[in-house]
């Protein structure tokens, strides 16, 4: 029989797009809840019902700023996340363990737990998560999760709001916190347990998550609005995760975090005061402000008043379908992560930088999405998929990185 004539090389591309799209597909809602209470009932072999809670994860577009300063952000959510399963239990306490790990974790619920920088961030954050919503009797607690560990942000508050929303399932007596309750429960939580200051921007989009939709934060009220999700026969999205380790360590973040404090004080000091936050500072007025102020404050200053400005000027370009700002911007916003801020590496300069020089091969952007090694990629399908595979080479010749791409 003779062989099947081979395939154009356009029609070759789109499908292994097509491909990819369908096999990078993450577990859902219900079959990640499935994981977590079919795992607790194996634990547990009978007894009452569990109880299972689920969070979408939600990437930050514009989002990191807002961890040292009150501000406005955009988060893009996704379709999978983390379930938590809980169920009451006969024993002395309370048990939790992950789909993905044999270990159990054991604790007194009704002993104050020091801070144990041993275990596992994940554990820290159930356990101080549960803490902070109630729980004093011993239960089963199981973890299930669709997200990369690479997506730090993302990953502890979809886990952290689950916990929450899982244990108000479970203690049903008790009244569930309204959305900004949680929110400020969940950021500091993860703040007590990562050691660095958070941005309540997460956790509110997690609240609102409608995937492929993204979300307005504007943290300062605790206030969010939902934004139409760009069509995806106009543009994809796609990840690169290179680590599971933070960008930066701890003490960066809480040294910039002291630093922006400082910038405000100097800006308090000047005719552009008062103002509780860089958000307030009118954009046209920056570079006169600028000059004010010592020469130590002009990046931190500059940083947090441009990525509030380039949030208003993204969620314009997402009404008016202009991909090419809405790259550009957030090409703009990684340049000032790098040159003003010094959160960025060289592996996600790398990424970033490939991206650019794609940009006439239909790529629009790519951005730095939280504390952990995750870039976001933005472009036409073709192109992105092209794009994907082919950095993903570069990093493994250039580092000797097994990264790992998906299609959002």
């Amino acid at each position: 029989m003779a062989s099947p004539p081979a395939l154009q090389s356009y029609a070759a591309s789109f499908q292994e797009v097509l491909q990819q799209m369908e096999g990078s597909t993450a577990p859902g809602p219900a079959e990640v809840k499935a994981w977590a209470r079919q795992a607790l009932e194996d634990e547990r072999a009978g007894g009452p019902d569990a109880h299972v809670a689920f969070a979408h994860g939600s990437l930050g577009l514009l989002a990191g700023h807002t961890s040292y300063m009150e501000g406005y952000a955009v988060l893009m959510s996704l379709p999978f996340g983390v379930a938590v399963a809980l169920q009451a239990s006969e024993k002395a306490a309370v048990r939790l363990r992950h789909t993905n790990d044999d270990r159990r974790w054991t604790w007194d619920p009704k002993t104050t737990q020091a801070a144990d920088a041993a275990l596992p961030t994940w554990v820290r954050v159930v356990r101080e998560s549960l803490r902070r919503a109630g729980l004093t009797r011993p239960a089963e607690v199981v973890v299930a999760s669709a997200m990369p560990p690479a997506c730090i942000d993302a990953r502890l508050s979809a886990l952290s709001v689950a916990t929450i929303r899982a244990y108000h399932g479970f203690a049903s007596h008790a009244p569930a916190p309204n959305v900004e309750t949680v929110a400020q429960w969940a950021r500091s939580v993860i703040s007590t347990c990562t050691g660095v200051p958070y941005s309540s921007a997460y956790p509110l989009a997690v609240h609102a998550a409608d995937p492929p939709g993204l979300t307005l934060v504007d943290t300062s009220k605790a206030d969010y609005l939902p934004l139409p999700a760009p069509p995806a026969d106009e543009l994809r999205w796609g990840l690169i995760t290179t680590s599971r380790a933070p960008v930066r360590p701890p003490a960066h973040h809480n040294d910039q975090h002291e630093r922006a404090i400082d910038a405000l004080r100097a800006l308090n000091r000047t005719p552009y005061g008062p103002l509780t936050s860089f958000s307030q500072m009118k954009h046209r007025d920056l570079d006169q402000a600028l000059e004010l102020l010592d020469p130590v404050h002009r990046p931190v200053a500059r940083h947090l008043v441009s990525e509030n400005r380039r949030v208003a000027r993204l969620v314009r370009a997402v009404q008016t379908h202009d991909w090419q700002l809405l790259g550009t911007l957030l090409m703009m916003s990684h340049h000032s992560l790098c040159d003003e801020w010094a959160g960025t590496n060289a592996v996600v300069d790398f990424i970033v930088d490939a991206v650019a020089d794609r940009a006439t091969d239909g790529m629009f952007g790519a951005c730095l999405t939280g504390r952990g090694q995750a870039v976001l990629l933005v472009g036409r399908s073709l192109a992105l998929h092209r794009c994907l595979n082919e950095i993903t080479d570069d990093l493994d010749a250039a580092f000797g990185l097994d990264a790992q791409p998906l299609v959002l």
